[in-house]
């Protein structure tokens, strides 16, 4: 067995260090969905017969001399070349005698398929016994220690013969191979594994449908090569049983999940709606079921996440989506950020599509970062809504204000409080309402006042003349503690007359309650 090591993160390395100005290309390279490829070669020299299924023809000496040999190590070749892209994970198993670990490595470099070409074209194929279960345990062991779950295994077999193991075989027992063949089925049936089963000759048939059977693999699964003409056309059949696995999948378009969930308006999380895009190669209808009791698993706690649908079909190379719901109801972390890893989870015989694993990153904004500015704006405009209100309601209301009117400083008549439009007389006679004694005039109504609001009030005069800083008014208008005079006709004065505010609020803007009234 040959081991060689793959430089692949080496690559990455340099790639990072010496080309920072690309990091998209770093990531598409990370985002690259491989495979974890088996072929498991019979080694019996019966691969080397002149005529295909008669032994009594003879052997030739080389293996490229004979058409089913030649076929298989051209067909592995045209497999590594061809077939088998950079990242994937490659495994030549041989079984004759024994079953032998030939090539066990992850493709990095085109020089490591060269090494494994030179490899497998000096196969002997000699071995006299068919060992073909002590193969199928070798690849199973191997793909078990893989650790690589989240990629496709795609398992091959080639033989010319029937079950044929050597006298210090396990496999020799039927008891043990009873054993086997159910281990290796729930393997296969638990993890997905893609294994097709080829037998070289129409004697074959029989056996290879056996071997499925008992793995509980489909009819479909064990192919026969009956009657090839050549190494050429065997080598291509082989090519194309690869070739037609490799391709037939579903793919998981993205394996980064990445959202933000937004804050609730009155707390926790809202739900969140993620769609990822899915994509069928397969050249006929399928179908993918996902596990009904936890779809998907996701790492981190309080992160809650549903699938739907449940059950996808595929209709040949359909893309579809599959929508996740996403409810968060843990407490936020301080970097509001949850990062971890999930898996989807398939019903026990159902179809997985690849990559089924991978990371997420959950946003968890606060909320001030969502809210914030909204809310101080919304604050604002309630204030001024709320004083705007204030301002239509002292405007619509009759408001009021308590005043005095005085004399050259005396106060004349009671303080009385008086209504916006509403009046009070300044006069010798009580014709009713309100009015103050005009001292000193001889008239019957002198004037009379009307309040305006915000402290301002009308003067009409009746039997008297106003007079302001030497002037003479019918009407003036007036704010409080703006003295004015009156003169009646005989020319006498009622001089500094002041209207003032009996309980002036100074600290209040709008001069409101019962003493005072900025309207």
């Amino acid at each position: 067995m040959i081991r060689l090591y793959s430089r692949n993160y080496y690559i990455l390395l340099w790639a990072l260090i010496l080309f920072p100005i690309l990091p998209e290309a770093a990531h598409a390279l990370s985002e690259i969905t491989n495979d974890d490829f088996i072929i498991i070669l019979d080694q019996s020299g019966s691969m080397r017969e002149k005529v295909p299924g008669n032994e009594n023809k003879g052997y030739e000496k080389l293996p490229m001399s004979a058409y089913k040999s030649k076929g298989a190590i051209e067909g592995v070749n045209q497999i590594v070349d061809h077939i088998i892209k950079e990242g994937d994970y490659f495994a030549l198993i041989t079984f004759g005698n024994k079953a032998d670990v030939l090539v066990s490595q992850q493709i990095g470099y085109d020089h490591e398929r060269e090494l494994i070409k030179e490899r497998v074209i000096k196969l002997p194929f000699k071995d006299k016994k068919t060992d073909i279960l002590a193969g199928l345990a070798k690849a199973s062991e191997l793909l078990n220690s893989l650790k690589t779950p989240q990629r496709r295994k795609i398992l091959l077999m080639l033989t010319d013969g029937i079950e044929e193991p050597p006298g210090n075989s396990p496999f020799k027992e039927e008891l043990f191979q009873k054993k086997f063949y159910k281990d290796m089925g729930d393997t296969i049936r638990f993890y997905k594994w893609d294994v097709v089963l080829v037998g070289i000759g129409e004697h074959t048939k029989e056996n290879i449908q056996k071997i499925a059977q008992n793995l509980g693999l489909a009819v479909e699964r064990a192919k026969t090569v009956e009657n090839p003409n050549d190494g050429e056309e065997l080598s291509k059949i082989l090519v194309k049983f690869i070739d037609d696995r490799k391709n037939a999948f579903i793919q998981l378009e993205k394996k980064l999940i990445k959202l933000t969930l937004k804050p609730a308006l009155f707390g926790g999380y809202e739900t969140e709606y993620k769609k990822l895009p899915l994509k069928s190669f397969f050249d006929e209808d399928v179908e993918v079921i996902l596990n009904t009791r936890q779809p998907v698993r996701f790492s981190s706690e309080g992160l809650g996440v549903s699938a739907n649908p449940i059950t996808l079909n595929f209709t040949p190379q359909q893309s579809q989506k599959l929508n996740l719901i996403f409810a968060y109801e843990g407490k936020r972390p301080e970097d509001g950020r949850i990062i971890g890893n999930y898996a989807f989870q398939f019903a026990e015989d159902s179809l997985r599509f690849y990559p089924y694993e991978g990371s997420y990153q959950v946003i968890l904004p606060s909320w001030w970062e969502v809210y914030g500015l909204w809310a101080m704006l919304a604050l604002a405009a309630t204030l001024f809504l709320i004083l705007l209100l204030i301002w239509i309601i002292r405007r619509v209301m009759a408001p009021e204000i308590r005043i005095s009117v005085t004399t050259n400083g005396n106060l004349i008549g009671a303080s009385m409080t008086i209504r916006r439009k509403k009046s009070f007389s300044i006069a010798n006679d009580d014709f009713g309402g309100l009015s103050v004694p005009a001292k000193g005039l001889s008239c019957n109504t002198a004037a009379r006042v009307t309040y305006l609001g915000r402290k301002q009030f009308k003067i009409n005069a009746v039997d008297a003349a106003i007079e302001k800083d030497g002037k003479e008014y019918s009407e003036l208008k007036l704010g409080l503690e703006k003295p004015f005079d009156l003169k009646d006709k005989s020319g006498k004065y009622l001089r500094f007359i002041t209207i003032g505010n009996v309980a002036e609020s100074d600290d209040d803007p709008f001069g409101g309650g019962y003493d005072s009234d900025s309207f």
